[in-house]
């Protein structure tokens, strides 16, 4: 299955059983086929007994890697936001990204849920739903006043330490209730020691409403297809949102907390703004194409510059994949005249790149063009097979060919989304 590929992705995290405490390190593959069907395979799932240094997890990695998949079928690791992790992840010689979601989930509890009156009303609502979780009689009673009132019977909601859009969906369900709930307080009140004023309902809402959009950019990015290209998208979003929060001041009781956040987007995810790759897939998504016609991107981030950093990317591979064939087919050779080492042909020293290499001709650019050498391609001129090629004409060649894919490219319009 893996020969079937051309590139692999992979994502790689720590694991733990909760019985014996033992720690396991998994490996997951991540890969489209030809016929454009994606794939998740579970490489490995090993025993991690050694401490959790970077050069251990760095060893670790690399064996699992090798043992499955050539090192050049890797796009880039995907890894969570523990030092270690980074550590041990960057020292291999392979791409990596953080996690979005982890990212992001870190942020919000450092800018959010770290926040005091915030943490309070999270508290607030944990009490509330453990007090209708331990007593029967008081559930009773709420879903009668629920079914006087003709409103769907719901019951709280509790959260997840280890998921944060938990504590959203506990908040949202919360003020879903809060009728119920009011009316329920009001008879009830020596029985249940929570409470709620007037202005906290309104805090909660707004910490509601300013949970939402980082809630759905999580489940986006849960999804089976969500990739790479689609994280600078979701950044910009939720960038400009807490931005004209600030602005217009509609969540008031939250501005420090907003601040926060928008300070968050210019360090903790700032890093898959320069991040290649995600610029590259962001750019390639037909969905985002006038996302870098933005002028907040910068020169860094300008269509010539990614077009560059796309063309150098696949010449690159384009060269290693030929030094690889050629690698081979020596050895294949060798092999082949074992038995009459005499008959054995002299390998040259050096490879000249077929009479280009001591010619002023990127050695990139000749292996492109000899890639393209047999495509047809009615926007390039072609060349007579028949007659030798000189150096300034494969130069030119290569020019052309990348020319009229990048001009093909940008003539494709822009996918537009229905809201």
């Amino acid at each position: 299955m893996i020969n079937e590929v051309s590139f692999m992705s992979l994502t790689t995290d720590f694991w733990s059983v909760s019985a014996g405490g033992d720690q396991f390190l998994s490996l997951t593959g991540h890969c489209v086929f030809k016929d454009f069907k994606q794939q998740a395979i579970v490489l490995n799932i090993k025993p991690f007994k050694e401490r959790h240094t970077a050069p251990n997890i760095t060893s670790m990695i690399e064996t699992m890697v090798e043992f499955y998949i050539p090192p050049h079928k890797i796009h880039s690791i995907v890894h969570d936001n523990a030092a270690n992790m980074t550590l041990g992840i960057e020292a291999t010689k392979y791409d990596s990204l953080s996690c979005f979601i982890h990212t992001s989930q870190l942020a919000l509890q450092e800018c959010i849920f770290n926040q005091r009156v915030v943490n309070d009303i999270i508290a607030k609502c944990k009490n509330l739903h453990s007090h209708f979780s331990k007593s029967y009689l008081a559930t009773d009673r709420l879903g009668q006043i629920q079914k006087d009132l003709g409103h769907t019977q719901l019951v709280l909601l509790n959260d997840s330490a280890t998921r944060w859009d938990s504590t959203y969906l506990m908040v949202e369900r919360a003020i879903k209730l809060k009728e119920d709930l009011l009316l329920y307080l009001s008879r009830y009140e020596s029985e249940c020691d929570v409470n709620f004023h007037s202005y906290e309902w309104g805090l909660m809402e707004k910490i509601s409403s300013l949970l939402q959009i980082f809630y759905l950019m999580t489940k986006h990015m849960s999804e089976r297809y969500a990739n790479s290209g689609d994280i600078i998208p979701h950044v910009m979003i939720a960038k400009d949102y807490v931005t004209d929060e600030l602005t217009r001041s509609r969540l008031t009781g939250l501005n420090t907390t907003l601040t926060s956040l928008k300070e968050s987007f210019d360090t903790a995810f700032s890093k898959y703004l320069n991040d290649m790759n995600c610029i590259i897939a962001t750019y390639l998504d037909p969905r985002h194409k006038d996302l870098f016609d933005n002028e907040d991107y910068g020169s860094i981030r300008s269509t010539a510059n990614i077009e560059l950093a796309l063309i150098e990317k696949y010449l690159k591979y384009a060269k290693e994949k030929d030094n690889r064939e050629k690698e081979t087919e020596v050895a294949d050779q060798a092999a082949a005249n074992e038995d009459d080492p005499d008959d054995a042909p002299e390998v040259e020293a050096d490879n000249d790149f077929g009479g280009f290499k001591h010619k002023k001709v990127d050695v990139l650019e000749w292996y492109h063009a000899r890639l393209y050498a047999d495509k047809a391609n009615p926007a390039v001129p072609q060349r007579d097979s028949s007659q030798p090629s000189s150096a300034s004409e494969t130069h030119n060649l290569t020019r052309l060919t990348i020319q009229a894919e990048i001009n093909y490219y940008r003539s494709i319009k822009a996918i537009k989304v229905e809201s």
